[in-house]
């Protein structure tokens, strides 16, 4: 009888482990991230490069690229 309660234990511990994870992963919306860049150079070109490639949207992110007069005019466009 105990070896029974201990194999139920096991299998429900493993299935919470198992699909407890799986079930807040897929519940959880993309993260909003805004880059910002100051000129058209090779640093700025990886950020179109990653969107166009979707690989903000494979890491979970909601990314907007938004070109700036100046990079400090996109300094002080940055918000905690």
């Amino acid at each position: 009888m105990k070896y029974g309660v201990f194999q139920f234990s096991v299998l429900v511990m493993l299935l919470f482990t198992v699909a407890l994870p799986v079930r807040v992963d897929a519940a959880a919306a993309p993260h909003k991230a805004v880059f910002t860049f100051g000129g058209l150079n090779e640093r700025s070109g990886v950020l179109f490069v990653a969107r166009d490639a979707g690989i903000f949207q494979k890491h979970g992110l909601d990314a907007t690229v938004v070109n700036v007069r100046n990079a400090q005019v996109g300094m002080s466009a940055f918000q905690t």
